[in-house]
């Protein structure tokens, strides 16, 4: 971090804009609107992203031992013996 006695130096040769930096800081953030009705914003992206995955890999867990089972009851129907 720059101590604010540098940045107020004058022998920079390109002052920082503190003006720029406030209104960076709290400019409203960017966020894609329904009508004005909703906002989303990236933080409700990731949540939704993230709740759909949690629901895919607790669907998959579910699924697997059924798939296995039916894998192993398919198998043994396919054993052949030779007389």
């Amino acid at each position: 971090m720059i101590p604010c006695t540098i940045l107020l130096h004058p022998s920079l040769p390109y002052p920082i804009q503190f003006s720029e930096l406030t209104v960076a800081l709290t400019a409203s953030p960017i966020c894609i609107t329904g009508g004005r009705f909703f906002s989303i914003t990236r933080p409700f992206i990731i949540t939704v992203v993230g709740a759909v995955l949690s629901y895919f890999v607790i669907v998959l867990q579910l699924k697997l031992p059924a798939v296995v089972q039916q894998r192993a009851q398919l198998q043994a129907a396919n054993i052949t013996t030779y007389a």
